[in-house]
């Protein structure tokens, strides 16, 4: 009996852990830079039900080309694309449809590039979606709809961190970057269970966000490179988020023995003005 009674105590103690831990993750990507009448202004906030263009699919029409899309191309003027080279967007416009950034991510296994010029709500988009997501598995968890090991669980790691962590496997390399990101907006962040982590990072439900793969610097590029050929081997959701002046570049260095470059459908997609590719 004192057996059975010591492995509910250990059973609680780590599913305690494991929501802390998910509160930990969700308060600190809930922070943001923006105060107003000398308070803090969080993420969940000011977030909105965001959404995201993706590229239409149409049938070619004549010799692999659509007519209705070499009129609307004859008919932009010189001023369309500086404005569009100004702003990092797509000039084709017409070719983009409407849909929501929640949809967009829900695909099992899905590789999304998120692009955009400077100050256009990469980052913002990346950590309001990644503390939504831990606020909602440690509600589930709280209400006892499912087990901790069920759950999705987001991992939000900046480039720069993820070029400098050296795991012994993709797992570890997800899981040290995410605690190092955690660390640097959180000096003193709640610990998870290790081996629950793992598994939740090595499990189809994960969602991998790497952010700001445009600052990373020379010197980290082959760390980056290194850590992210292991992420072609996690069966999880993957999202990376890049200036659109350096994604044609970028994009590759997610790409596992040329395998594994982020994509939507087959083309890109864009929000407002940050992009899905």
């Amino acid at each position: 009996m004192a057996t059975v009674k010591n492995l509910i105590q250990i059973r609680s103690a780590s599913t305690e852990a494991t929501m802390k831990w998910l509160q930990c993750l969700a308060d600190a990507l809930d922070q943001t830079d923006w105060r107003f009448s000398g308070k803090s202004i969080l993420a969940s906030e000011i977030g909105v039900d965001a959404f995201v263009y993706t590229r239409r699919r149409k049938k070619d029409k004549r010799n692999g080309r659509d007519r209705s899309a070499e009129r609307v191309e004859s008919e932009r003027s010189a001023i369309d694309e500086s404005v569009a080279h100004l702003y990092e967007q797509p000039l084709d416009w017409e070719e983009w449809e409407k849909k929501r950034w929640r949809q967009a991510i829900q695909r099992p296994g899905i590789r999304l590039g998120v692009r955009g010029a400077p100050g256009g709500g990469k980052t913002f988009l990346t950590r309001e979606s990644a503390q939504s997501l831990a606020r909602e598995s440690a509600g589930r968890i709280t209400r006892r709809e499912v087990s901790p090991s069920d759950v999705p669980v987001p991992f939000w790691i900046t480039a720069g961190v993820f070029a400098a962590t050296t795991g012994s496997d993709a797992v570890a390399t997800v899981v040290d970057a995410t605690l190092l990101s955690i660390e640097q907006i959180n000096r003193q962040p709640s610990l998870p269970p290790r081996d629950w982590l793992r598994k939740a990072a090595a499990s189809p439900n994960a969602l991998i966000m790497v952010d700001a793969l445009d600052q990373l610097v020379t010197h980290e590029v082959e760390g980056f490179k290194r850590s992210a050929r292991r992420l072609d081997t996690l069966p999880g959701r993957l999202i990376a988020t890049c200036r659109t002046l350096h994604w044609d570049e970028r994009a590759s260095w997610l790409a596992a023995r040329g395998k594994s470059q982020p994509s939507a459908d087959p083309a890109v997609g864009v929000s407002l003005p940050a992009q899905v590719r």
